[in-house]
């Protein structure tokens, strides 16, 4: 009797020892939800990256500019970005509304990654290999990936 108990006692330190830390670290989340528009005409806009400041917890608003998603309780900044419009930061709510402003800028310098990640070149922590359209069309083919071969290192 008394080794059944010792079983039982060890065994739920074990489950305590295991369950507590994860129930600890386990953080609140709430829903943030809101639509993304052009400043000028009030035009969705679909795509844009919203993400909570210093984290990597982020979605994209969807075709009517309308995003959804659950950030941490304690998340207090949400960061707009669009290529070409101005980016914003506004302070968590349940719902938010924002225009975003156009920007001119230069597309010299701006790489689309393989995850369609938008990124200034020099920002990146890799090797961008790039091609220009004259490039392509000097031998005309039929086919894109037949001209980007011996163009971009793993093209075959």
């Amino acid at each position: 009797m008394k080794t059944h108990t010792h079983v039982r006692t060890l065994l739920l330190a074990v489950l305590l020892t295991v369950t507590v830390p994860a129930l600890v670290g386990a953080q609140e989340m709430r829903v943030v939800s809101g639509t993304v528009t052009i400043a000028n005409d009030l035009v969705p806009l679909a795509g844009v990256q919203v993400t909570v400041k210093g984290t990597v917890v982020g979605t994209l608003t969807n075709g009517d500019g309308v995003f959804n998603f659950r950030v941490p309780s304690n998340a207090r900044t949400l960061v707009f970005t669009y290529l070409g419009y101005k980016t914003i930061e506004m302070p968590v709510d349940g719902r938010v509304e924002v225009s975003l402003e156009q920007q001119a800028i230069g597309l010299e310098g701006i790489v689309v990654t393989a995850l369609g990640a938008r990124r200034e070149k020099r920002s990146l922590g890799y090797s961008v290999q790039d091609v220009t359209g004259a490039e392509l069309t000097k031998v005309p083919e039929y086919n894109l990936v037949n001209s980007l071969q011996g163009q971009v290192a793993g093209v075959n």
